[in-house]
């Protein structure tokens, strides 16, 4: 679904008390020359309110963060990434931290236990689903869609997975099965 069905299914919902949309991905999250690799949801500014989530700490996002993102952007950490990788720093809302190599402000812890909306990931981080379009601006003149690139990378995919298999399967031809068995 788009961003903007999504925003018209939002806007004009009367039966729903909330509708939310996410992406999930995986983000490097840096802290000085320390980096780790997590388990990340790009949202809508309601996500939080929809799932009945807070903040320990700081907030959650704003509507307008949703769509417009000036500066560094906001992010909102979960309490285990807090406690873990930023050993509970009391003031590390409002800090900068590096998503992907680009610094994002810390906004906000979620509540402990809060870990986002399925049971079966545990996500770590949350962006506003602005990002989606800076990330996908970084790509150089590619869109995420292009079927060039796409194409070019399916095969290369197969190229690799072929020669993988050939080499293997040729130096075992060269092998005598009689040799073999009479060694073991």
């Amino acid at each position: 679904m788009t961003y903007p069905d999504y925003a018209d299914l939002r806007d004009l919902n009367h039966v729903l008390s909330g509708l939310m949309a996410y992406r999930t991905s995986v983000l490097d999250v840096g802290r000085g020359r320390e980096t780790r690799r997590v388990q990340a949801a790009l949202v809508s500014s309601d996500y939080f309110a929809v799932l009945g989530a807070g903040a320990v700490r700081g907030r959650t996002f704003l509507p307008e963060e949703e769509r417009h993102v000036q500066g560094d952007p906001p992010a909102v950490i979960s309490h285990v990434l807090w406690q873990g990788f930023f050993g509970a720093d009391p003031v590390l809302v409002g800090k900068t931290v590096t998503l992907n190599g680009r610094g994002f402000t810390v906004v906000g812890v979620a509540s402990p236990g809060f870990r986002g909306h399925t049971t079966s990931e545990a996500y770590d981080i949350w962006v506003p689903l602005a990002m989606n379009r800076v990330w996908a601006s970084l790509l150089y003149g590619v869109r995420p869609v292009d079927p060039a690139v796409l194409s070019g990378v399916s095969l290369l995919l197969i190229a690799s997975t072929l020669v993988a298999s050939y080499l293997p399967a040729r130096q075992a031809t060269k092998v005598d099965p009689v040799t073999v068995m009479r060694a073991e």
